[in-house]
């Protein structure tokens, strides 16, 4: 008998209600060695228990590697079924999650709240530009260094004052100093006769600025 006849011989019995077992079967092992090749199914792995055999198919069947029962097998694989998707977490509808979940439903760490941002500060108003200080308001040690900064003093004390120009080494600072009698222009601050000093060559300094020249 050939392959094809037994297998229509199977398919035949199993019309007529002949086959021991016709279900699904999982493949536990299988091995190939000097002494045949061998594989080893459970029947009852279903996941609904209604579809395994209530008893062995085989039970009763003589089991031998020799002389054994025989049967007619067909082997047909079963596509693997997609696994379920996991339900969400309850905690994946919070904002922001959980932070962590230990298991089914265990969450590690409370939901992150968002944190309402804090409304825009408005931008606080331009500083408005520091007021110029009048001359008059500064020390009067001050205003002897911005009189000595001026481009025309020391043309002035070598025009109005040349023995102290010259004894002073063609150095206004120090012609200065000599011609309101003080060793620094800090002592003007003190000196009320030696400001007054100051005071009149100032003046003067500005009105021989303004004098045509010859």
């Amino acid at each position: 008998m050939t392959m094809a006849d037994r297998l229509t011989d199977a398919f035949n019995m199993l019309r007529q209600g002949g086959a021991i077992y016709a279900g699904r079967a999982r493949l536990t092992n299988w091995s190939d060695n000097a002494r045949g090749m061998n594989a080893s199914f459970r029947l009852d792995a279903s996941a609904d228990p209604l579809e395994n055999p209530a008893t062995n198919p085989f039970k009763g069947a003589h089991c031998s590697p020799k002389d054994g029962h025989e049967f007619m097998v067909l082997v047909i694989p079963v596509a693997p079924e997609a696994p379920a998707k996991p339900e969400p977490h309850p905690c994946a509808e919070t904002m922001g999650g959980c932070g962590g979940c230990y298991g089914e439903g265990i969450c590690g760490l409370p939901p992150i709240q968002e944190e309402d941002e804090p409304d825009a500060l408005p931008a606080a108003p331009p500083s408005p530009p520091a007021e110029r200080r009048k001359i008059t308001d500064l020390p009067f040690s001050q205003r002897a260094a911005l009189l000595c900064q001026e481009k025309l003093f020391p043309n002035f004390i070598a025009d109005r004052f040349p023995d102290h120009w010259d004894a002073s080494g063609l150095d206004a600072v120090k012609a200065f100093r000599r011609i309101c009698g003080v060793e620094s222009r800090a002592e003007l601050n003190k000196d009320a006769d030696a400001a007054q000093r100051f005071d009149r060559l100032r003046r003067d300094y500005y009105a021989w600025t303004q004098e045509p020249v010859a």
